[in-house]
């Protein structure tokens, strides 16, 4: 019973460790500006774009234009075999438009961190898009428990801002009832500036009035690698989103700076900057309930393991009375299993500090100095709206 109890401490100690383990979620949305053929055979341009996707556990690829659909995963390999660390994977959704000109969503995905666990394209009964929303369900395998989110992209026709932004409404609510959360991220290039948005017509979006959301970038904020400043790309989440938003890691990724390109290379890659938050271990967000019991089931099983049987012996059993020597044995036996399970919990405990370390060290030391060698590629932006948590 001693050995079993040790064990059941072991088990509170890996839950523990596990949740301090807990790494924020790295979210991005990036339109690639006419990606195809001809953009995929620069070498230098898809290496910059490589380099962007492996900066997020998921990022939302728009503006993929590719008669053969091909394009797309051969960038995914490119990723793969430039990645050192994780392994990704990716959703494509249909080619979609009105005219011969068609375009593809992607999410492309850590495997290590994230589970894509369903997907669909909006159904436009109604017509209202010209680029109908791509909705994937995502399982955040870096919180803990592992919680369920929503993505929702979207590339907004720029003559038809007000329409389709004002559309969002009921695709939100479609995703909201079929998946039964609220726990929903609308975004990717809305347009929703400039020329194709004025500010008046912003101001009297329902999309803009609801109080249900909050847009993360402000019309101040400029999103374009052009020599324009408009705030095209935006973030539109939830309440319950908002109350699990890291401060301060709603971003513009600018490239340009991080990889010291001229204005005709960024160009290249891109007239748009990615923009990206991050998503701490939500506190009510929608938790699967198999995954709710986890901690509690790694200590029974680790209890269960050893706790002897519990079924009554036999009153004629010849070892109802133990003598001396069968004390001895026993204390024998209690030190040997003592010392094991002590050397086993030693080990453990290593890994699991380890393991934390490589996390924490990889995640907020190699890859800060990886990816932000010149420090000045990211600009914060601060919310429209603020809501009390």
């Amino acid at each position: 019973m001693k050995v079993a109890k040790q064990l059941t401490v072991l088990g509170i100690f890996l839950s523990f460790a596990i949740q301090v383990s807990t790494t924020p979620l790295h979210i991005g949305a990036f339109n690639l500006h006419i990606f195809g053929q001809s953009k995929f055979s620069e070498s230098e341009v898809v290496s910059i774009i490589s380099k962007i996707v492996r900066r997020y556990d998921i990022i939302l690829l728009q503006e993929i234009r590719d008669v053969s659909e091909t394009i797309i995963h051969d960038l995914l390999t490119v990723v793969n075999n430039e990645e050192q660390f994780y392994t990704y994977n990716i959703v494509v959704g249909p080619r979609l438009g009105r005219s011969s000109s068609k375009e593809q969503y992607a999410y492309i995905y850590r495997n290590e961190t994230v589970q894509i666990l369903d997907n669909y394209t909006h159904p436009d009964n109604d017509d209202v898009f010209e680029r109908e929303p791509f909705v994937v369900l995502v399982r955040d395998l870096t919180a803990t428990p592992v919680a369920d989110l929503v993505l929702i992209g979207i590339h907004v026709r720029p003559s038809d801002a007000e329409d389709e932004i004002n559309g969002l409404v009921p695709v939100y609510e479609e995703a909201e009832s079929r998946y039964n959360t609220s726990h929903i991220i609308i975004m990717g290039d809305m347009n929703a500036d400039c020329s194709y948005l004025s500010n008046a017509r912003y101001n009297d979006l329902s999309f803009t009035t609801d109080s249900r959301f909050l847009w993360l970038i402000s019309k101040d904020d400029d999103t374009t690698t052009a020599n324009s400043s408009c705030a095209y790309d935006r973030f539109v989440v939830t309440r319950l989103v908002n109350n699990s938003l890291i401060p301060g890691s709603v971003l513009i990724y600018l490239f340009d700076r991080e990889f010291n390109l001229t204005w005709a290379e960024a160009i290249d890659v891109s007239d748009h900057y990615p923009i990206e938050l991050q998503l701490e271990g939500p506190s009510d967000a929608t938790v699967p309930s198999s995954a709710s019991t986890t901690a509690t089931t790694i200590m029974v099983l680790t209890s269960s393991i050893i706790t002897p049987s519990q079924t009554p012996q036999d009153s004629t059993n010849n070892n109802a009375n133990i003598d001396d020597d069968d004390d001895d044995n026993s204390i024998v036996v209690g030190v040997i299993v003592g010392v094991i399970t002590g050397v086993i919990t030693s080990l453990l405990i290593l890994v699991i500090a380890g393991l934390v370390a490589g996390v924490i060290i990889y995640k907020y030391i190699f890859k800060l100095s990886h990816v932000y060698p010149a420090g000045q590629g990211i600009v914060q932006v601060e919310p429209t709206t603020q809501y009390e948590n």
